[in-house]
């Protein structure tokens, strides 16, 4: 996985942008939040999950360092997703988890893919599980 400064030049390199106040309008965020990020390294997930979504820019082209990433978006998977994603999921305060819920359903419906929408569902039931579970 990169470092946030990493991910940073990515899109700075994928949207020919020149500085770092580039990049946090394009993640709807102020210039010092996105400093102060990268000084501590605290990738917002969230921010970065909407951008590609509103952008169609593919998660590989932010967060794979090896092989041949496509240039489009590709669905999200549970299956491909690994333990620790989800522990980290659940480890966001409960607005963030909701939010990229909200993010994934919003981008699931819009693909009209049957099996994408399949994968939603389980992640959702997942979700729902993590919540009976913190209560």
């Amino acid at each position: 996985m990169y470092s946030f400064s990493e991910i940073v030049e990515r899109i700075k390199k994928i949207k020919t942008f020149t500085s770092d106040e580039d990049v946090a309008t394009a993640l709807r965020w102020n210039v010092n939040a996105l400093s102060a990020a990268k000084k501590n390294d605290n990738i917002p997930y969230e921010k970065v999950l909407q951008f590609c979504s509103d952008e169609n820019i593919s998660l590989d082209l932010i967060f794979k360092r090896e092989g041949k990433a496509s240039n489009k978006v590709s669905p999200i998977l549970p299956t491909t997703l690994n333990n620790n994603l989800i522990k980290l999921f659940h480890c966001l305060p409960m607005d963030s988890q909701m939010g990229l819920v909200g993010i994934i359903s919003t981008y699931v419906t819009a693909m009209k893919d049957e099996e994408a929408s399949k994968a939603y569902d389980k992640f959702r039931d997942s979700f729902m599980e993590g919540m009976k579970k913190s209560k």
